[in-house]
């Protein structure tokens, strides 16, 4: 009950709540709500209100695919803006998913933020971590969306548990990927991989 209390105050903590202007477009979006995934719907509420957010009840109720706490969120949120933060939201959404992946695989750690900290032959998973760019990194509203979005089961990495964006990787690790990995997609600047 706690989680699912603190993940509803986070939420009003992101969305303000205003005025709608237009009442009847808005019930005719919110009916057709059902039949569009998040990202799509998210994209239908900035056509319809431009930069204002509203909250409809039913996206209070969605189970999260993984329990989290405030601060895990922010790690969430940190890592994505920190790895896709020129990406669009579906790249972040894909690297929150990977996070979230990895939490739910055995092969990895049980909580996002020993899945993002996580370090192996001395090198840092994201590496983000490993040259500070996560700790210096300003979280944009797209990126803690993208996380909610990720954490309610928003979900089109295919199961992917490693990313890679080709142009800025060392040669090594790149090898790595290609050698012991399956390629699943690229999207943006990332190629995903299981």
């Amino acid at each position: 009950m706690y989680k699912r209390c603190a993940g509803i105050l986070l939420l009003l903590h992101m969305i303000i709540l205003v005025n709608i202007a237009n009442l009847d477009l808005q019930n005719r979006l919110f009916e057709d709500a059902e039949n569009l995934n998040s990202l799509q719907f998210a994209r239908a509420l900035d056509e319809v209100c431009g930069n204002e957010r509203y909250v409809q009840c039913n996206v209070l109720s969605k189970e999260m695919r993984i329990e989290i706490t405030d601060e895990e969120l922010d790690v969430l949120a940190r890592i994505v803006e920190a790895e896709a933060g020129g990406e669009d939201l579906e790249g972040k959404i894909l690297v929150a998913n990977v996070v979230i992946n990895r939490v739910l695989d055995d092969a990895f750690p049980d909580t996002v933020t020993e899945v993002v900290f996580q370090e192996e032959n001395g090198r840092y998973q994201f590496s983000p971590v490993g040259d500070g760019r996560y700790y210096n990194v300003r979280v944009s509203e797209d990126s803690y969306l993208a996380a909610y979005y990720a954490l309610l089961g928003q979900d089109n990495s295919e199961g992917a548990l490693y990313f890679v964006a080709r142009a800025h990787a060392q040669e090594d690790r790149l090898r790595w990927f290609d050698e012991n990995l399956t390629p699943l997609f690229a999207h943006g600047g990332h190629e995903f991989f299981r």
